[in-house]
């Protein structure tokens, strides 16, 4: 890509977030040229040229040192092809255009043709979805990287789980716990000051609403794993949803909120496409953070009013639905007084002791075990026992699991030959570490705690896909050589977070507790 002519493209500068972006390049080459760098190379394309040369003399005003971005008019018409030139001129293109389902598919498709990297910020998973199933093998094939959901209501989630699997493995108590194998609940609770959605948001929503269909959408919401089960590989374990409020340390409680079961799909979403790294009977609970008991009940309450609201409003007339909705370009606004405040608390169960880093010394294992061979009566009921516990479960596909099970089954079986470790010693390990799962207190949590001052959720969104844009056509030989169409977590790893740091966006905080029984 190194004959395109601009770095990153904004597409949609002129919504709400978009404008976040577009200002997050200016102040990004602001500082590339106060540190002498070369500045990268930007282009602002949308619709509406003069709302867009608008934004620009502002942000030349506000940022003097930083190079003028050239302004690129297009369309989503199927015979305009100056979005495809565009594409093909470009390294990333940023999307703020929604609802996505209504002109996401055309971008992607150019991108794709373009091979040009592509992000957005989407909380549609069920376009995140239908794009994943239907472009996802296209997308890899030509190493491309295609992220969605670089915004408020999945980053966070999705880059706190990859900090907390890089904790467990540098940190000797969670390491002394079992690690990611000890991993039983994640609780996610935010704040913000300014719980307001902006035109596109409700607009968006909406979309949602009749893609699914009228009937379909409480049944959808409900399940926490509705966008992994089209998945070849996918199999649920745990169906929990936060329903009642959850105590997460202190006097915070995390409530239910009307984004909560969406941040459950997306989090079960990502760890499915990683080959379930934070193990397949993950809980997840996201919600947001209140004081008291009381008052996170109450708001759970007023969340349910509101979803019902909202699913109900899509019965009323377009005309009157128009009237009701925030406008296109409008939002909650922001003041240095602005703050967010994310909260993640991962449980951890007991699966070795403290003297020894080896899971079959542990006390809990041996009670296990006993029980467990007990109960075995022969070696295929163990070999089968073993299937359930560790393979996962597929539908006419060979999976990479299913590939690493035979593998495993095979050299099992030469152990067994030379007078090693049999393959029902090994099986009755697995099953008696799934009783251990099964019966285990939580012995132990770690809390990640991300801060933002002058921040509210949209300036969040618009200045960290727009980092990631940047991230991605600056320094692509710091990010994991992985490609298709995937979570933030996979495609950028910790460099994002550096780069959020850089940004000015946030900071982080890890902290690991051996005992938070109360």
């Amino acid at each position: 890509m190194s004959h395109r002519n601009y770095d990153v493209s904004i597409w949609g500068v002129t919504g709400y977030t978009g404008r976040f972006g577009a200002e997050c390049c200016f102040k990004q080459n602001a500082l590339r040229i106060e540190k002498g760098q070369t500045p990268l190379r930007f282009a602002f394309a949308g619709r509406n040229e003069p709302e867009m040369q608008r934004i620009v003399e502002g942000l030349c005003a506000q940022y003097p040192t930083a190079p003028r971005p050239d302004v690129v008019t297009a369309t989503l018409e199927e015979n305009d092809m100056r979005l495809e030139k565009l594409c093909t001129n470009t390294r990333v293109l940023v999307s703020y255009s929604g609802p996505y389902s209504l002109f996401g598919e055309r971008i992607v498709q150019a991108c794709i043709s373009s091979s040009t990297h592509y992000i957005d910020i989407t909380a549609e998973l069920t376009w995140v979805q239908s794009i994943a199933v239907k472009y996802g093998t296209e997308i890899k094939e030509k190493n491309l990287k295609f992220v969605s959901c670089c915004g408020f209501d999945f980053l966070p989630n999705d880059l706190m789980m990859a900090q907390l699997s890089e904790v467990c493995a540098s940190n000797k108590i969670v390491e002394a716990w079992g690690g990611l194998d000890a991993l039983d609940t994640v609780t996610h609770t935010f704040s913000q000051s300014t719980p307001m959605v902006s035109g596109g948001t409700a607009r968006s929503a909406m979309e949602m609403i009749r893609t699914l269909g009228f009937k379909n959408t409480l049944r959808w919401y409900l399940d926490p794993f509705a966008i992994c089960n089209s998945l070849p590989n996918g199999s649920a374990t745990d169906k929990s949803i936060l329903i009642l409020p959850r105590h997460v340390g202190g006097n915070e409680y995390c409530a239910k909120y009307v984004m909560s079961n969406l941040m459950c799909k997306y989090v079960h979403w990502s760890n499915e496409l990683q080959g379930y790294r934070y193990g397949r009977s993950l809980k997840y609970y996201g919600g947001e953070s209140r004081r008291n008991y009381f008052w996170a009940l109450c708001c759970g309450a007023l969340m349910w009013f509101g979803f019902f609201s909202v699913w109900i409003g899509f019965l009323l007339p377009p005309q009157i639905r128009s009237l009701l909705l925030p406008t296109v370009g409008s939002g909650p606004g922001t003041d240095e007084r602005s703050f967010m405040f994310c909260h993640l608390k991962a449980d951890f169960i007991q699966l070795t002791s403290s003297e020894t880093d080896s899971p079959e010394k542990s006390p809990q294992f041996e009670e296990a075990r006993v029980e467990d061979e007990a109960r075995v009566e022969d070696e295929s009921r163990v070999e089968g026992a073993l299937g359930m516990a560790v393979v996962p479960q597929t539908t006419g596909t060979t999976t990479e699991a299913t590939v690493d099970a035979a593998t495993m089954d095979a050299e099992a079986d030469e152990d067994d030959s030379k007078g090693e470790t049999s393959v029902s010693e090994d099986t009755r390990n697995h099953c008696a570490l799934k009783e251990v799962r099964k019966s285990g207190e939580v012995v132990g949590s770690v809390h990640l705690k991300w801060r933002w001052l002058g921040v509210e959720n949209y300036v969040f969104a618009g200045y960290a896909s727009a980092c990631a844009g940047i991230l991605l056509a600056s320094k692509p030989e710091t990010l994991p050589e992985t490609y298709g169409y995937l979570p933030p977590s996979v495609a950028f790893g910790s460099p994002l977070l550096k780069a959020l740091v850089d940004a000015g966006m946030q900071a982080t905080d890890a902290e690991v507790r051996e005992d938070l029984m109360e």
